[in-house]
């Protein structure tokens, strides 16, 4: 088998087992209950990579999961906070790596952005 091209939305071995935490566990071979084709890993990756470069879910690369199979667990574990949990997790790991605090102490609010009415709430 031809080994695919490496893709932005790839996780190393280090990423991945920071974010083990963050996804359920997989179904055990030998429980009771459908065969999965995919493993977590793979699942993760093709939705990072749909959720970095958009488009449809059914043009996922052919060398990446079903794109049904892929849409399903993205609105699964989007509905379980899995995803959420899991790019906190990765921004988290981004910003020590650049020398910065896991977490931001600083929002900035651009006014162009916030919701408000013309008259300060007057007709």
């Amino acid at each position: 088998m031809i080994p695919r091209p490496a893709y932005p939305s790839d996780l190393t071995d280090a990423q991945q087992a920071r974010l083990a935490h963050c996804i359920p566990a997989e179904k055990l071979a030998g429980t009771p209950g459908r065969t999965r084709t995919y493993t977590n890993r793979d699942l993760l990756v093709a939705i990072l990579y749909q959720l970095r470069v958009g488009g449809d879910w059914r043009s996922l690369s052919h060398d990446m999961p079903n794109g049904k199979s892929v849409l399903a667990y993205f609105r699964l574990w989007s509905a379980n906070n899995v995803i959420e949990r899991v790019l906190e997790t990765l921004r988290s790991q981004r910003r020590e790596q650049v020398g910065k605090k896991p977490t931001p102490s600083v929002v900035i609010l651009d006014s162009q952005s916030a919701n408000s009415t013309h008259h300060g709430g007057e007709k």
